[in-house]
């Protein structure tokens, strides 16, 4: 992906970019956006990018997989990697959550408590980010 190819995306897509870095960043799946409240030029500027045969109304919907067909088509780059270089890189709240829990009670009590729940076998294997 060329940077040149994301800064030709219309700059009345921003409400769209920090919304999708702020659920992105929750660390839940993804699957609509809904952005608001939208602006004339930003109203346009999604109905543009997505094809829309309207404008949208005060808000946009829009679904993941239109979303990443959409950009690849135009940048060449999927979502994730677009977001993390035009807003920020995508961090993932619910493990930092995790992460400042485990450094107050500390790390053995909880791997105990997620073994004693049956949670710690299925991430055995992902355990690097400790």
């Amino acid at each position: 992906m060329a940077d040149a190819d994301l800064r030709s995306l219309p700059p009345g897509l921003a409400p769209l970019w920090r919304e999708l870095h702020r659920r992105l960043s929750s660390g839940q799946t993804v699957s609509r956006l809904r952005v608001r409240p939208l602006d004339e030029p930003e109203r346009i500027a999604i109905a543009e990018f997505f094809g829309m045969p309207r404008l949208p109304g005060g808000f946009a919907m829009v679904a993941m997989d239109t979303f990443e067909k959409v950009l690849f088509a135009a940048t060449g780059s999927t979502v994730r990697a677009a977001v993390g270089r035009i807003v920020d890189p995508i961090g993932d709240r619910g493990v930092e959550r995790l992460r400042a829990a485990m450094e107050r009670i500390g790390i053995d009590d909880v791997r105990s408590r997620l073994r004693s729940v049956g949670w710690l076998e299925s991430l055995e294997d992902d355990w690097t980010w400790i």
